[in-house]
């Protein structure tokens, strides 16, 4: 990847996240402290570092909830509601452990006329890889490329770790992120 991304994790708790301390979390993606992010995915993924007991996707204008309770050592989920979530719409990532709210992050599905453009090329994209013989973590990553050059890090970063068995290299890659994004 040559782009870097703007992405500025949100922490709560005071340690460091490689300790055992149960009140330190930092959420990854998606996120962006001063704005609500935009992203592209209508089933996104979220990604932490920390012990949480669950997350909470509300949509801001209905007040409608997803909820997915979290087992100890998980730091990904995807939204897995039948309806997925919806273009133009606003919603809160809300993370909890011990039962309280710890933070909440903003973010909005894009306007349905962007998301259909972006869908159509990513769809040419993806096809004509597949007729080059391009394996699904090639494609992952020319499409995680894609997003990146439209500042879709949330988008990209959920390329990244869409490869359920990854290569040595990618695996070290989405591992080092995570890590240099939630520094202290």
């Amino acid at each position: 990847m040559s782009k870097k991304p703007p992405i500025k994790p949100r922490k709560t708790g005071s340690r460091n996240p490689n300790s055992a301390d149960d009140n330190f979390v930092c959420m990854v993606s998606p996120d962006l402290p001063n704005s609500t992010r935009v992203i592209w995915s209508n089933r996104p993924l979220f990604i932490w570092q920390g012990k949480i007991q669950k997350i909470v996707v509300r949509n801001k204008s209905n007040g409608n909830e997803w909820t997915r309770y979290i087992t100890e050592n998980q730091n990904t989920t995807t939204y897995t509601e039948r309806q997925p979530l919806q273009p133009g719409q606003n919603y809160e990532w809300q993370v909890f452990f011990k039962d309280n709210l710890s933070i909440e992050v903003n973010f909005k599905v894009m306007e349905m006329q962007q998301r259909d453009r972006i869908t159509a090329n990513i769809t040419t994209l993806e096809k004509q890889l597949k007729a080059q013989g391009k394996d699904a973590e090639a494609i992952a990553i020319a499409k995680a490329n894609y997003f990146a050059e439209n500042q879709l890090w949330s988008d990209v970063l959920q390329q990244i770790y869409s490869i359920d068995k990854p290569s040595p290299e990618l695996d070290k890659f989405r591992q080092e992120l995570s890590e240099n994004l939630c520094k202290l």
